[in-house]
């Protein structure tokens, strides 16, 4: 009888698993999650050596206790079963296989220093592990675990992921022969950082607020990011160097370190870059970009800019979050066609000259495919109101626009949250809304509305040759006519029943050549004048 067959009732069931070869057995392992995995490990002798032959182990606390009925995640006696659980299982393997990847993320832990976590951590680097990931998050008021000191040694790892650990060390040498990628998240206990190895491709130092000075000799370096703190009042200026860097291709920086000396110093010399991202960079006024390969840039926070050009013809993504101050903040803008461009913006004060400003602003995105526009009702409704025929629309040759209404976050001191969006709970007059956008933007191809979680969507299509009306003409003296005057066909998706009835007597009323109207896929014949 075949070993790996087993009677179950009258029928004779063949655990086929089993005598698969082991490569297949861990592709299927590394589709589970390590809980699972090391539950079948029991099943049989076969299953437990391909388990402790398994090269990547993933424990998360949250993945082992979230199928636990009416637990509450803060039970000390439940992180204990957790870390008893990494320790049991870890015993049961064996420690001679090298492993590629070991995670461990202890979301409640009550001590800065843990054996069982301690004894997971040496277990993985005696078993040469290539990437560690540590991400140990403390209560009771304590604040950062305490990193045994050998991790920073290990000769081993390519990648190097740490999250709420202290380091021990106040000025760090990194220079681990093999080290790709090394990132801290919310660590403590450093003041300096020298990155001096050949291998390095990415480094990431997100809220270690302490840095005083980073210095990086890593000329194949692609990619940079760097934000001291979620919050501008708690950061220092923190010197930093990445001259030797010339490869990089993407660069994220903020906080007050980024001075317009700092910008001139580095960024024309990183002719790669593709991505650039300035978050908060409170000291900032001046920004000159001339980078023929830039592809995304994002301008998030940096509240007082007063002048900044950008010439990048390849640029395809642009995002931008602050607010417009009687001058425009982007004086110049050279891209792509294909510009994909985002502004959450607010007016400094609802005035005719910060109306102007804004106009302005948003003038510069008419070339690009998409813009959206992070809309707040009521911080720009003077705006709105103000778009009418005397003025020339800023976006005439926009085909595609997205209208996403919220409320930006009032403080743009937390950088992580300043840019966000919450719903809009006021009932919106859409009829009017649409008026208003079709000031901005005569002529699109279509119009999306995102409201909260609904996605409504205006399609437009246009005949060959706009009607002649010279009389009282609604849009006189523009380089083109409205959308008014060749408006053949419109498409309404997904507005609710009341808001359908308004937009269809609106598009009505105003389209002088409109012949037919779609609402929700039901088509609809014109007659004009009637």
């Amino acid at each position: 009888m075949d070993r790996n067959a087993v009677n179950a009732g009258t029928e004779m069931v063949i655990d086929r698993i089993s005598s698969l070869p082991e490569d297949i057995v861990h592709h299927v392992m590394s589709l589970l999650s390590t809980v699972e995995v090391t539950r079948t490990s029991i099943l049989s002798k076969r299953f437990n050596s391909i388990w402790s032959t398994f090269p990547v182990i993933d424990f998360d606390e949250y993945l082992f206790l979230i199928g636990t009925p009416s637990i509450d995640l803060r039970d000390q006696s439940k992180i204990d079963e957790f870390l008893n659980f990494v320790d049991n299982s870890l015993q049961r393997r064996r420690s001679n296989i090298s492993l590629k990847r070991f995670r461990l993320r202890v979301a409640f832990c009550y001590v800065k220093s843990d054996p069982r976590i301690n004894r997971s951590i040496d277990f993985a680097l005696e078993s040469n592990v290539q990437e560690l990931d540590l991400d140990i998050h403390l209560q009771n008021g304590l604040k950062y675990y305490n990193l045994p000191h050998r991790v920073l040694a290990a000769k081993s790892i390519k990648v190097l992921k740490l999250e709420g650990c202290n380091l021990g060390v106040q000025d760090l040498i990194l220079n681990c022969p093999l080290m790709e990628d090394f990132r801290l998240k919310d660590c403590d206990g450093l003041k300096s950082i020298m990155v001096s190895t050949a291998k390095l491709l990415s480094l990431e130092l997100d809220c270690c607020k302490e840095l005083e000075r980073i210095e990086v000799d890593a000329r194949n370096l692609q990619s940079f990011f760097f934000i001291p703190s979620r919050r501008s009042s708690v950061t220092k200026p923190c010197e930093i160097n990445l001259c030797a860097c010339e490869f990089l291709k993407t660069l994220k920086v903020g906080g007050p370190s980024i001075t317009d000396k700092w910008f001139e110093c580095h960024v024309p010399k990183f002719t790669l870059l593709e991505m650039l991202s300035l978050d908060g960079c409170e000291t900032l006024q001046k920004i000159k970009i001339s980078l023929q390969r830039l592809k995304s840039f994002e301008l998030l926070r940096c509240l007082n800019i007063v002048d900044a050009e950008l010439d990048a013809p390849n640029l395809l993504s642009f995002t931008f979050c602050g607010w417009t101050p009687p001058s425009t903040p982007l004086a110049t803008l050279r891209c792509s066609d294909l510009l994909h461009a985002r502004v959450s913006w607010q007016p400094i004060a609802t005035t005719a000259k910060s109306s102007i400003a804004s106009r302005n602003f948003l003038a510069l995105f008419n070339h690009c495919e998409v813009l959206t526009l992070v809309c707040s009702i009521s911080k720009h409704r003077r705006f709105l109101e103000e778009l009418d025929g005397s003025w020339l629309p800023p976006l005439h040759d926009l085909k595609h626009l997205r209208v996403e209404i919220g409320y930006l976050v009032a403080s743009f001191k937390n950088w992580r949250d300043g840019c966000s969006v919450v719903p809009n709970w006021q009932p919106v007059k859409y009829t009017k809304l649409v008026d208003r956008l079709l000031q901005l933007c005569p002529h699109p191809e279509t119009l999306v509305i995102a409201n909260d979680h609904l996605q409504m969507l205006i399609e437009f299509q246009y005949a060959g040759r706009a009607v002649e009306d010279n009389a009282d003409c609604c849009c006189r003296g523009w380089l083109r006519k409205c959308w008014r005057h060749d408006l053949k066909h419109v498409t309404l998706w997904r507005f609710k029943h009341n808001d359908q009835e308004s937009l269809v007597k609106f598009f009505i009323n105003n389209g002088k050549m409109l012949e037919t109207i779609t609402v929700d896929r039901k088509t609809f014949k014109v007659v004009q004048g009637k």
